[in-house]
């Protein structure tokens, strides 16, 4: 095994075990406990499911159980104690298993038909198994802007770690106990009970073909396949995502998030792979074909089919049924299939639940293909080049403009421009755009939770008010706990106010929820890096790059899990066994503009950046100026470094009248300055970025805002200051290391420094 991976078995797993982290203490042993006496006394573990997969995530997602509403008859304070046990927070837990004995001892049995009394003691360790573990997919998007930083809490989303509801303390102190039992008897008593439960809990796991214990039905949703145009292929995967939505919200069903279920587009897998990868006991599958007549009518076909997969077992047909609707009648289509799925599954629907079956997104068919449009062109915010956001965000308009009152379409408005804002060019006009966005999906929808993840993302990429985004994605996830996207975005927001360790436990449980997430594979990996986990980031990033072969970030991140060890050979290497499908240039310029790796390129791709043009970099000049000033500085060409550095300085200028607080931009300008040779400008350039940006107020962006400032420092040949900057980076959760300090040309100023010797000594 490794350090990260969860090992163990999953019905008495604490839940900082199941998602691997490295500093599980004896408060999960106490976790397991509670859950061996929750079964001990209500027949059943206290989160069941058809497999591992749902036992994990109902851990994250469900509240903690009272075993008094299985067994009425268990005391109050033996029920509390065992729910303090349970806490998903380790700091909420009994600190010691001496005080869950004695919140224990207080409670007695209350008289039934024969009367009875039941008091345990404890003194050890249960059952459960230490963690280690292999970390799950998810890294953070290179570039907040040019040349470095990732989006905060942008892309295809997501999010905050679903709080329960546990007890806010421990149990206080109770009426004296009817008698007390001799702690050697206690502990005699409990290690039979245990091994009774240990007992019955294997044979209930080796029967064969009995049925696990009752749980949520886990489906998975998988793309429907377009058997028309090509260019409807947008169509097929809205109508997919509204199905999917639709059964999301019903009570009794756990469906697998948008961005696992799409991995299996078009999927030569068979069925029972893709259940157990995705961990589903359901898939629904379907064709749709969208007919369009000579006289302008639309008709639209769809079969679906609801597949059951059990372990060991042929997949069988649970329902299938075609629909032939005209296009009017597109969305009770959809809320027909997610009714029919529901009835299949024997699900109960009240009236709510039958409401949000009927429900349309909005009236307007043309609005709704704008939206569907746009949700092809970003990926459903999935996407991080600026130039698809763009164009998603004029399909997103076209929505709004045709239907004021579609909610779907202002949230991911305000999304895209938001994302934008942090990752594009920055300007006054895609702030404003992305405000009212956001407000307006807010006063449409106040309580649910696609505002809060709307708000959340302009509060964060927008304003750079990380506190106030993370309110918002926590607000979000008291409605909807199993909400993939808002967990993963509020991990941006937590690592930004500095809370690293929490925000890696989310990731990976937001990787349980989503377990081929993309974004979350990618966010992960970077965090993992941040931390200085080396071997487990390099781990996830093969993982990630194995998900999408072909997404530079996910590419990137693997580069850099070498990087970060000093091995600039592995780098490289790794990029070319996985860049044939890549078109040569978009690599080239994207590993250029994004955290400044413009120097791992061999010859070869740097050669393919020189002759590149502004549109290579969504027409910024000022990007485009800048990755060349470097580009030809690093290859001894200081005349033309210099050129470009000045039409970048023209470029950051202008940029500035409008933002003129924007620190990237700032410490930018400073560095193009420094090119050319202008000290005192440069240095007070980079300093009013850092004095904008600075670690203590933003733990993500400060880092590599600081970063450049030590760049500049060195450009204009103050060594000290730029070691005076350097030193606190190496122990700051950011991406620079030893192993790096060493290979990165950019540093060779410093070689021979004795402070500089003395931190490339160090490991990694």
């Amino acid at each position: 095994t490794q350090t990260g991976m969860s090992v163990g078995t999953p019905t008495y797993m604490s839940p900082e075990q199941a998602s691997g982290d490295r500093s599980v203490d004896a408060r999960s042993d106490i976790y397991s406990l509670g859950c061996v006496l929750y079964e001990m006394l209500a027949g059943e573990p206290p989160y069941t499911g058809p497999n591992a997969q749902v036992i994990l995530m109902r851990r994250f997602t469900d509240p903690v159980p009272s075993v008094r509403k299985t067994r009425g008859n268990v005391p109050e304070a033996v029920d509390q104690a065992i729910q303090c046990a349970l806490a998903q927070v380790p700091a909420d837990r009994f600190a010691t298993a001496a005080a869950f004995a004695e919140a224990l001892e207080t409670g007695a049995v209350t008289p039934t038909a024969t009367p009875t009394a039941i008091v345990a003691g404890v003194g050890g360790t249960a059952a459960g198994g230490a963690a280690s573990g292999t970390v799950a997919p998810g890294g953070t998007p290179p570039g907040s802007a040019p040349l470095g930083s990732a989006p905060l809490g942008a892309a295809p989303p997501g999010s905050t770690p679903p709080t329960q509801a546990v007890p806010a303390s421990r149990p206080g102190p109770r009426a004296s106990p009817r008698f007390r039992i001799p702690t050697a008897a206690i502990m005699l008593g409990l290690g039979f009970l245990v091994g009774l439960g240990v007992l019955f809990a294997w044979r209930r796991s080796h029967a064969d073909g009995e049925a696990g214990p009752a749980g949520p039905r886990r489906v998975a949703v998988l793309p429907f396949e377009n058997l028309g145009d090509s260019a409807n292929e947008y169509f097929a995967d809205g109508i997919t995502d509204e199905v999917r939505g639709k059964l999301s919200q019903l009570p009794g069903l756990a469906v697998i998030a948008r961005a696992s279920s799409n991995e299996y587009r078009h999927t030569t897998k068979p069925p029972q792979q893709i259940a157990r990868e995705l961990g589903a006991e359901y898939l629904l599958t379907a064709t749709v074909r969208w007919e369009k007549r000579p006289d302008g009518s639309s008709r639209v076909r769809v079969s679906p089919e609801l597949v059951r997969v059990a372990p060991g077992a042929a997949p069988t047909t649970t329902w299938q049924q075609p629909f032939d609707a005209a296009l009017t009648d597109v969305f009770q289509v959809q809320g027909d299939i997610a009714g029919k799925v529901a009835a299949a599954l024997n699900l109960a629907l009240g009236s709510t639940q039958k409401q949000v079956l009927t429900e349309k997104p909005t009236a307007n068919l043309a609005a709704y293909d704008a939206y569907l449009k746009g949700e092809e062109a970003s990926q459903a915010i999935g996407v991080t080049d600026p130039a698809s956001i763009r164009r998603a965000m004029g399909f997103y308009e076209q929505a709004v403009a045709l239907d004021s009152t579609f909610v779907q379409g202002w949230m991911q408005l305000a999304r895209a421009n938001a994302y934008y804002y942090y990752v594009g060019t920055a300007t006054p006009a895609v702030a404003e755009a992305a405000r009212r966005a956001a407000e307006r999906v807010v006063a449409l929808a106040p309580g649910r939770p696609e505002a809060q993840l709307a708000l959340g993302d302009y509060e964060g990429n927008v304003l750079g008010e990380s506190a106030k985004a993370l309110a918002a994605y926590e607000a979000g996830l008291k409605v909807a706990p199993g909400n993939a996207d808002l967990l993963t975005a509020s991990t941006l927001a937590e690592q930004s106010l500095g809370r690293w360790e929490s925000a890696l436990t989310h990731l990976r449980q937001s990787q349980i929820l989503d377990p081929r997430s993309v974004i979350t594979v990618r966010r992960l990996g970077t965090t993992l890096i941040r931390l200085h986990r080396y071997p487990e980031a390099l781990s996830v990033a093969e993982h990630g790059v194995g998900l999408a072969p072909t997404n530079l970030q996910l590419l990137q991140n693997l580069a850099m899990a070498h990087l970060v060890q000093g091995d600039l050979a592995g780098a490289r290497a790794a990029v070319q066994a996985r860049s044939k499908e890549i078109e040569p240039t978009a690599l080239a310029a994207h590993f250029a503009n994004y955290w400044d790796m413009y120097w791992m390129l061999d010859d070869a791709d740097q050669r393919l950046l020189l002759p590149l043009t502004p549109s290579a970099f969504d027409d910024d000049r000022a990007i485009w100026a800048i990755v060349l000033t470097q580009t030809y500085w690093l290859r001894g060409d200081q005349r033309r470094a210099r050129a470009y550095a000045d039409s970048a300085r023209i470029a950051f200028e202008e940029q500035l009248k409008a933002t003129p607080d924007n620190s990237q931009q700032h410490v930018f300008l400073g560095l193009v300055l420094a090119y050319m040779g202008k000290k005192q400008q440069a240095i007070e350039e980079g300093e009013r970025g850092v004095a904008l940006a600075p670690i203590s107020r933003d733990a993500y962006t400060g880092p590599y805002i600081q970063h450049q400032l030590v760049r500049i420092y060195l450009l204009v040949g103050e060594p000290e200051k730029a070691l005076d900057q350097l030193e606190p980076l190496l122990k700051t959760p950011y991406h620079l290391s030893p192993g790096w300090l060493r290979i990165d040309p950019t540093f060779a100023p410093l070689k021979g420094n004795p402070r500089f010797e003395k931190l490339i000594a160090g490991n990694g």
